[in-house]
């Protein structure tokens, strides 16, 4: 049994019925959750579960950019694919999203 699956997000539910597909067909579901806390299995990943607060911006603090490619797209001009840019920016206080695409040349 991989131990970072519970880590990952995975229920004991599904690591215990995905048990016969790794070749483990006779471990009887008592035995497994017996397993399971007898290694104290299920406090894995409380360190990494924590609540992140929201960050919060003062009005006119904060721009958040970012930008990337969106996609291959045809110029509507000749017909040959050009790249289509994507440019984001979200102010911090209102969340106010403004997106511009620009195609490249």
């Amino acid at each position: 049994m991989d131990s970072g699956l519970p880590e990952a997000g995975w229920h004991f539910v599904s690591i215990w019925e995905e048990l016969p597909a790794q070749g483990l067909d006779g471990v009887s579901r008592s035995s497994f959750y017996r397993y399971v806390e007898n290694h104290k299995l299920t406090h894995l990943g409380e360190t990494y579960r924590r609540v992140v607060p929201e960050i919060v911006h003062q009005p006119g603090e904060a721009l958040l950019l970012d930008w990337g490619k969106l996609r291959n797209a045809p110029d509507p001009v000749t017909g040959k694919n050009r790249v289509l840019w994507f440019f984001a920016g979200v102010l911090g206080f209102s969340r106010l999203l403004v997106v511009r695409l620009v195609p490249g040349r």
